[in-house]
């Protein structure tokens, strides 16, 4: 049965675009999430840097880390990802990957020193950073037998539980009537159209937005998805810090965020019996934006071998855009494809997302001039992230169910490095703490890493690879309320490689 799916799957065009089904916690931790995609010795030691500084990624856990830079410097990063992840929906495993090359990090600081020995600011730095913060390129599938609500019940249960009026989606042009199916009733009016038109539902005489089922309830189904994501979170940063005295350093910096998200997402059906009834809903989403935020930090040489550094990070502030297309397509026994794939773009009214501040606490400890031992502790409220304008019901729905659901999380890092003449060996850990209080759609994510550079007379070139695993669980369908579909659980392991090439001037 597999093998006809995967056939009616290849004879129907692909639309897509989601936000497909309904705004979900998901959606929100997809753009809070922070990979370590930086420079080469920020990713050798898991990014526990906080304290230590003269590195400009280093910078994103403390500003102040800029005026410890002795030299101006120049970097230039790259990484290469490796992403393999394995599925499991009612009890069928698959498997699925992507690799790919990106730009990790670029950008420069310049240190002023004062000439003058008693003044109070011996020197002062500025940098400019872009940094990749997450890489969205992922590919996931997921295939499995015995699911005893069809596909078909999404649609019927959209129309139904809205109530949509029959008015809404009786229409013969079927984009057009699409459009303003969505314009009276919304997304779930747009759903009741696909079903309506495709096949699948059709209303009861004489009660007005009250819907059937024309496909089969009585049986268990052969169901998968499909989501293929691209795009990156990346951060523009100006920094200021400065040396105040012997042993104290201050920094700022301003951000300016990108945000460019796209995911192709099919969810298909098939019957186990001789009944064939085939299903395909296709969905595509491009969510794209900016935001800004600002943080700032200190740094202290509590004693000649111990660094202590202290870090607040505000809220970023988003301006996001979502556009959506859909399409559905069935065939039931001895039809032929019935698609509806309406040439409609959704381009929804801009909206706000404002993420949650960190506070992070950072120790360095040089065991001698060639060793040290360093590690950074973050403390994120995820519950506090919050969906903008808040007069919106749907937003104020999502809002409370982000407050419910998620919680304050703790990450961990811990790294080392050891220096032998012009090689510098590194190696780290970090531990990120699951951000949902119950169940765990997002789990704890392990990351362990390895680093090695060597430095020339004027410049230096590290690498670094990075190992990291962690759970997430997805459905069928996107649906944040009276989810009728069982969800998978998927286990991504990711490799990485990061490459710096490092100049001082």
């Amino acid at each position: 049965m597999k093998k006809n799916i995967l056939t009616f799957l290849s004879t129907v065009l692909l639309i897509s675009v989601v936000q497909s089904q309904e705004m979900t916690t998901h959606d929100v931790m997809r753009y809070n999430q922070t990979d370590i995609n930086g420079t080469a010795r920020y990713k050798g030691i898991s990014g526990a840097m906080g304290a230590i500084g003269a590195d400009l990624s280093a910078l994103q856990i403390n500003p102040a880390g800029g005026a410890l830079s002795n030299f101006n410097t120049a970097s230039f990063s790259m990484f290469y990802t490796n992403k393999n992840n394995k599925s499991k929906y009612l009890s069928n495993d698959e498997s699925d990957k992507y690799s790919g090359l990106e730009i990790g990090q670029v950008g420069a600081v310049f240190v002023f020193n004062n000439s003058k020995k008693d003044a109070t600011l011996k020197k002062f730095s500025v940098a400019l950073n872009y940094q990749n913060s997450t890489n969205f390129n992922n590919n996931v599938s997921l295939f499995g037998t015995g699911q005893t609500n069809s596909l078909g019940d999404y649609f019927l249960q959209a129309a139904n539980n809205n109530h949509i009026p029959f008015d809404y989606i009786n229409s013969n042009q079927i984009t057009q009537g699409y459009g303003q199916a969505g314009y009276y009733g919304g997304l779930s009016a747009q759903q009741a159209f696909l079903g309506y038109h495709s096949g699948l539902i059709s209303p009861v005489t004489n009660q007005d937005g009250v819907y059937k089922a024309n496909y089969s309830q009585a049986d268990t189904f052969e169901q998968g998805r499909l989501i293929q994501s691209t795009g990156n979170r990346g951060y523009f940063s100006a920094n200021l810090s400065g040396q105040l005295g012997e042993r104290f350093y201050l920094g700022v910096n301003a951000n300016l965020h990108t945000l460019d998200y796209t995911q192709s997402s099919v969810a298909y059906q098939g019957t186990t019996t001789q009944n064939q009834e085939l299903i395909r809903f296709d969905n595509y989403l491009y969510t794209y934006g900016n935001g800004f935020s600002f943080q700032v930090g200190a740094i202290a040489k509590v004693t000649d071998n111990l660094n202590v550094g202290l870090a607040y990070e505000s809220p970023t502030w988003y301006t996001l855009h979502d556009e959506l297309s859909q399409g559905l397509a069935t065939q039931f026994e001895n039809n032929a494809i019935n698609s509806i794939y309406p040439s409609f773009l959704n381009i929804y009214e801009k909206y706000k997302l404002k993420t949650p501040s960190k506070y992070s606490a950072s120790l360095a400890y040089f065991i001698s001039e060639n060793f040290l031992i360093s590690s950074d502790y973050i403390l994120t409220d995820y519950s506090s992230n919050k969906f903008k304008p808040t007069s919106d019901p749907l937003y104020q729905q999502i809002n409370t169910t982000i407050s419910d659901v998620l919680k304050n999380t703790s990450e961990a890092r811990i790294g080392m490095e050891y220096q032998i003449k012009r090689l510098t060996l590194r190696a780290g850990y970090r531990f990120v703490e699951s951000p949902y209080k119950e169940t765990k759609y997002l789990g704890d994510l392990n990351s362990y890493s390895l680093g090695i550079g060597y430095s020339f007379d004027a410049s230096r070139l590290d690498l670094a690879y990075g190992y990291s695993n962690q759970h997430f669980k997805t459905s069928l369908v996107d649906m944040t309320l009276n989810n009728l579909y069982p969800v998978s659980d998927i286990k991504t392991k990711q490799n990485t490689i990061n490459l710096t090439y490092t100049m001082y001037f």
